[in-house]
């Protein structure tokens, strides 16, 4: 029985090998454009800028919209860079409450279609996803 757990530790590994591979970092010229969220019910849109400012279009069911204006940066978070949102209001499904707006780091992630994300929760597979 031993042989069948290194063979499947040795899958999980070239497994996990080729999904690293298949994304990285974003450059900060790939993230200007219209990302919007791949799950839900709600209209939820970012609208990246290349001049350094956003606007976030959110429509819950029944809710009155809310938009969120400021200025997006990279920065160093935990050794990788991330895009950083200023004054952006977490409202997402799972959130009973909106919180006041704030700072939001979020992973930039190129995927192997060439496809930005920029991930909310990577369990739920739920991602803000740039349109072509």
């Amino acid at each position: 029985m031993p042989v069948p757990s290194i063979t499947r530790l040795t899958a999980l590994a070239v497994l996990a090998t080729m999904i690293s591979a298949c994304s990285r970092s974003v450059s900060p010229s790939e993230l200007p454009g219209t990302y919007v969220m791949n799950r839900g019910q709600a209209a939820d849109t970012i609208f990246v800028r290349s001049d350094g400012t956003y606007l976030r279009r959110l429509v819950l069911p029944g809710e009155a919209p809310v938009s969120d204006t400021g200025q997006w940066q990279l920065e160093p978070v935990a050794g990788e860079e991330r895009i950083v949102f200023a004054k952006l209001r977490a409202k997402w499904p799972g959130l009973r409450e909106e919180s006041p707006p704030g700072y939001w780091p979020v992973r930039t992630v190129l995927g192997a279609g060439g496809q930005v994300r920029l991930p909310v929760d990577e369990d739920l597979g739920w991602a803000y996803v740039r349109l072509p």
